[in-house]
């Protein structure tokens, strides 16, 4: 959740910020949260699909969601503060490919690293 948040924040902002990733191998799925700029609306949803492919990808993921928020062009001061969302679900089992290892290289992500966290627990 904390991603998320981070990344909607950063869009509202109007804020550019390396994406957000998190990966569950247990589950073999990964999230994504890419905060994009308004300005560059018009190639977000081809931002989306790569950068959830390249992340699926460089975590050896079957499954991948991907979230990209977008400042939301309101005028006045009380509509401010809201983004579009746009959202990706890939699932395809992973396999090399060189193409992707290539955009890997260059891909603008954060370092990942890997801890264990406990489970949610819910308690009725």
């Amino acid at each position: 959740m904390l991603r998320f948040k981070l990344a909607r924040k950063d869009a509202c902002a109007g804020v550019y910020q390396l994406p957000y990733r998190i990966a569950f191998p247990r589950l073999n799925c990964g999230f994504i949260f890419i905060p994009w700029l308004r300005e560059d609306k018009s190639k977000s949803l081809d931002v989306l699909q790569i950068y959830t492919e390249v992340h699926k990808y460089d975590q050896k993921l079957d499954k991948c969601i991907g979230v990209i928020f977008i400042e939301d062009d309101k005028e006045s001061d009380e509509e401010k503060g809201w983004a579009l969302v746009e959202w990706c679900f890939l699932e395809h089992e992973w396999e090399f490919n060189a193409e992707l290892e290539k955009i890997l290289k260059d891909a603008p992500f954060r370092e990942v690293s890997c801890k264990e966290i406990n489970r949610y627990e819910f308690k009725f």
